[in-house]
């Protein structure tokens, strides 16, 4: 990999905690269900705009401070909108950089008219609605329509793949159809009884119109006498969502096709419209396990951008992530190993010999020595490429923050009985704060206005998070949990033969190549899958990262590199479109 050096972390910690959680844990459909969602009537919501791709903010205000509704303890849903918009492009790209938006963006993003959809998507099994989105530009060509559909990113909320999508698809005149796929920002203030209505706005949790209630406050009581502060709905949903993730995308895709066969007297069927899917991180997870279950050939090409994918014999995200956050720590008590990494500092440094003695002392590590713990986390799958990245990783305590969200979706507990003891906590936040969560928030705590607690009377002083981290890895020799890991494995084959784009950051720590994607490609083409694979060196996980290492030419962004994607994907589908046209 590039040669690292030593980057001072305070200015990466004000500028990438919103990126830190765009990942959760990949889903696989069960192939009987992924197609038949009948979701009842929802309501919608049906606005004009006069910009789609940034909400009126350009390229400029992007890269300003974050818009500030009129009320702040009120906000309309037209500013929390804006707000939200700005949200995902500073958490997934490098906008502050020049180079961050590649050739792709010249002085500024374009500016397209059109109308935005809103409603709620219903799938069974699945105790609470989702949000899906639908935006048509002015542009759209119903004699020749397309379609984009784009899962959010990790768990963020139903904005949250604008970034990788609107740019590309809005000016060539396709709609484009989002989904949060079940976890989003649809936040619960446990305590004061509020939740989220279809708008965004805050709205009583006993009102209709909020897509997400806890099962544990379905009666409007908690079960314990000490309730969380906050529930999400992918870390509280009563059932795990990352299963339904790809059913999530088909459905998205079915209720767009009907929206657009309404209003422009359309047939109502997939084969009348052409779909390409697109995803970045838990999106591309998404994208691929729908195109594994799309029977009916809803998707005519697909783009998956550092897809968290666990094919067969591949440890899931979980069982890295458990790994990762006890042995990297001590991995990085290696001055000489850790001292010219991105974002390493003397605190991170500092902090490795003491990891490394509980560890040996846990009877975890043969000898408490960083090359011990390095061996370790090269028996797990941690190449030298996914270590790069690894001191941001770690000083940002984000496989914490993995570990405990997915523990509780995996396990599908409720707000106040997560595993190991952890809940989500927000008393030190505003009403400002709370008015605001459902823009900017990205739908797997903790964040600035929320917290992880965490509940243990057996703390090591010297390493407070040590024995809640054992608790999280003991989890995986339970068969609850194994039982979930088993349900997220992906196939690596789809049926039927369409252009498939992945690509993959070569220097990702969160969702290492070699964990993911490179296994994944390896297994769809030993199965006669043709694809296309890119690995992008220099790549990460984390755009937003860019914003801190400018003019350091040895990172690159993942966002052109997903648009690239697109435009390889696009002219293939094309290309094929005319031969069949012209065999007709």
């Amino acid at each position: 990999p590039p040669r690292p050096r030593m980057i001072d972390l305070a200015p990466l910690a004000a500028i990438a905690m919103a990126a830190l959680m765009a990942v959760g844990c990949s889903d696989a459909p069960a192939p009987a269900d992924s197609q038949q969602a009948n979701p009842p009537t929802q309501p919608v919501v049906v606005t004009e705009h006069a910009d789609l791709v940034s909400a009126g903010l350009g390229l400029a205000g992007l890269r300003g401070e974050a818009p500030t509704p009129a009320n702040p303890r009120q906000p309309t849903a037209q500013a929390l909108r804006q707000l939200a918009v700005h949200t995902q492009y500073n958490s997934l790209a490098a906008i502050q950089t020049d180079s961050g938006l590649g050739d792709f963006v010249d002085t500024d993003l374009p500016q397209v008219g059109g109308v935005e959809v809103l409603s709620w998507l219903a799938l069974p099994d699945i105790p609470h609605r989702s949000r899906v989105l639908l935006q048509i530009p002015e542009t759209f060509d119903a004699a020749s329509p397309c379609l984009i559909a784009a899962p959010a990113s990790g768990s963020r909320g139903v904005y949250g793949a604008t970034p990788l999508v609107a740019p590309w698809a809005l000016p060539k005149g396709c709609a484009v159809v989002y989904t949060d796929k079940g976890a989003g920002t649809d936040y619960v203030d446990v305590n004061a009884r509020t939740g989220v209505a279809l708008t965004g706005e805050r709205v009583a949790l006993a009102n209709d119109a909020v897509g997400f209630v806890p099962p544990s406050l379905a009666d409007g009581e908690a079960s314990s006498d000490t309730p969380a502060s906050v529930a999400t709905p992918h870390a509280h949903a009563g059932v795990p969502i990352e299963p339904h993730w790809g059913a999530y995308t088909l459905a998205a895709i079915d209720w767009a096709v009907a929206q657009l066969a309404d209003r422009f007297g359309q047939p109502d069927t997939p084969d009348s419209i052409t779909t390409l899917a697109a995803g970045l991180s838990n999106g591309g997870a998404a994208v691929l396990h729908a195109l594994e279950a799309d029977t009916d050939q809803t998707i005519d090409a697909a783009v998956a951008v550092m897809p968290n994918i666990t094919p067969p014999g591949t440890p899931p995200l979980y069982r890295y992530a458990a790994t990762a956050a006890l042995y990297q720590p001590c991995a990085l008590g290696d001055a000489e190993f850790a001292g010219e990494l991105p974002f390493a500092n003397p605190l991170v440094i500092g902090f490795g010999p003491v990891r490394c003695q509980n560890l040996h002392d846990a009877g975890m590590l043969d000898e408490p020595t960083p090359a011990a713990a390095r061996e370790v986390l090269a028996e797990a799958g941690f190449d030298a490429d996914a270590l790069v990245f690894s001191a941001a990783t770690v000083a940002l305590d984000v496989w914490r923050s993995v570990l405990v969200n997915y523990a509780s979706a995996y396990l599908a507990t409720g707000v106040d009985d997560m595993p190991c003891g952890y809940r989500f906590d927000a008393t030190t936040a505003s009403e400002q704060d709370k008015a605001q969560w459902w823009a900017t928030e990205n739908g797997t705590p903790p964040s600035e206005t929320i917290n992880i607690v965490e509940a243990r009377d057996d703390k090591l002083a010297n390493d407070p998070h040590f024995k809640g981290l054992i608790c999280l890895h003991g989890l995986l020799d339970t068969p609850a949990m194994q039982s979930a890991l088993a349900s997220i494995e992906a196939r690596a084959a789809w049926p039927h033969a369409i252009p498939v784009e992945i690509v993959h950051g070569q220097v990702d720590a969160l969702i290492p190549a070699a964990l993911s994607s490179r296994p994944y490609v390896a297994q769809a083409q030993a199965q006669g899958m043709a694809l296309n694979y890119q690995e992008i060196d220099g790549a990460q996980h984390f755009d937003a990262f860019l914003n801190a290492l400018a003019g350091d030419a040895r990172w690159q962004p993942i966002l052109p590199a997903g648009w690239a994607a697109l435009d390889r994907a696009w002219a293939e589908l094309t290309a094929e479109q005319m031969r069949e046209q012209i065999t007709d």
